[in-house]
């Protein structure tokens, strides 16, 4: 083997396989970022105050949590830590029509269902500070019941 070969073959594997960590770097960052991140206007951490600003007056209201139904078919439940600040989102849509959040619009990408037609998938944004679950039911009348909780 010539001196060229030595040096050139270990040089273009070290290039691609730093190309190759990089890029996987990028891409396991770009996971890191959740889409989903509010729900109308209302974050973790903000004050009740500015959700019943936001989402006007709850059908039930404590100094706890925050009831809303915005139709028969979209249900919201906002919990406030001790600070009265939001800690927990709940909402619960009656999932016969596509205004329903899928899982690409709030991870980022599809969940496939399970056998049964359920989909269940939990991510947690430890940078971030908090884990979004996605729960679809099966049935005539689907439900699906989306969370954003604080860690």
């Amino acid at each position: 083997m010539t001196l060229r070969k030595q040096v050139v073959f270990p040089a273009v594997v070290c290039l691609v396989f730093s190309t190759m960590l990089l890029f996987g770097a990028i891409a396991a960052e770009a996971q890191e970022k959740p889409v989903f991140t509010e729900y109308r206007g209302v974050s973790l951490g903000m004050t009740a105050a500015n959700v019943r600003e936001k989402l006007g007056k709850p059908e039930q209201s404590s100094d706890t949590e925050d009831d809303y139904e915005f139709s028969g078919d979209e249900f919201a439940r906002i919990l406030y830590d001790e600070n009265k600040t939001v800690k927990t989102i709940s909402v619960t849509f009656n999932a016969k029509d596509n205004k329903t959040p899928t899982t690409e619009k709030v991870f980022g990408k599809n969940v496939p269902p399970a056998d049964d037609g359920s989909v269940f998938k939990m991510e947690r944004y430890e940078d971030n500070g908090f884990w979004i679950s996605y729960v679809r039911t099966t049935g005539d009348d689907p439900l699906v019941i989306l969370t954003l909780q604080k860690i």
